[in-house]
């Protein structure tokens, strides 16, 4: 094994941490009440970077906290993760209940039977 190289792990993976909505929120409302960073840090313990990160992204959503203190959800709440948009929507989940639960035929069908009756593949089932 002499001379060979142990592969390099990604540390900020391993130390990346994520906080509670509600701890967010505090650090929020503890920043509307005057704290420093550091005081918000030993209450919270969220980092400091992470907490002036914080504290943009709130502003950018509309928090003032000299105007008004108050902190609400869309100041902290998480961002909608990019990806594959839902392709089975609420009215076509009602369509195929409709469609086994219409007689005692429906529960006997398979997914590929259900499939072809509403224009999908049978793995959306």
């Amino acid at each position: 094994m002499a001379g060979k190289s142990l592969p390099s792990l990604n540390l900020t993976l391993l130390t990346m941490v994520f906080y509670q909505i509600a701890t967010r929120a505090q650090a929020l409302a503890i920043k509307a009440m005057g704290a420093t960073l550091q005081q918000i840090q030993n209450v919270t313990s969220i980092k400091r970077r992470a907490l002036q990160y914080l504290f943009t992204k709130a502003a950018n959503r509309g928090w003032n906290p000299v105007i008004n203190p108050l902190v609400l959800n869309d100041y902290v709440i998480n961002a909608p993760c990019p990806g594959r948009k839902r392709i089975v929507t609420r009215k076509f989940e009602q369509r195929i209940l409709k469609k086994v639960t219409y007689n005692r035929y429906g529960r006997e069908k398979s997914c590929e039977y259900i499939a072809a009756e509403c224009g999908c593949s049978a793995k959306t089932i």
